[in-house]
């Protein structure tokens, strides 16, 4: 019960601290991350990072990479349905749409900003 309390405080606490970034993602670094893990509770990182993981969908707000991967040096949060979120999709789960809308995204950062316009066709 601890556990899930102390949880739902540090998601809230790194939600707030995204709402006051005035930006769609904020980056924390590795070392607060342990931090905030080890603050809730004796778990493993992959418990603690899945249920911090969990608490912040709840928030809406993403992770990633997971904080329950041991490997992640920082950790990138960010709002759900922006444009980053959007991206870590295209990227995360690799199909023909996801190609379709990754080369317009591209298009759009080389210079195609006439979001009007259609794209050129994906082979």
């Amino acid at each position: 019960m601890e556990a899930d309390y102390a949880i739902a405080r540090i998601a809230r606490e790194l939600f707030d601290r995204l709402k006051q970034s005035r930006t769609s993602y904020v980056t924390i670094a590795g070392g607060e991350l342990e931090f905030h893990l080890r603050q809730a509770g004796p778990g493993s990182r992959a418990e603690t990072g899945a249920a911090l993981e969990e608490a912040l969908l709840m928030l809406g707000v993403r992770c990633h990479p997971s904080p329950a991967n041991e490997d992640a040096a920082s950790v990138r949060i960010f709002y759900i349905g922006t444009v980053i979120a959007s991206m870590v999709d295209m990227l995360r789960d690799p199909n023909p749409k996801s190609d379709r809308d990754l080369t317009v995204l591209i298009q759009k950062v080389r210079g195609l900003w006439d979001w009007h316009q259609r794209p050129r066709r994906v082979a």
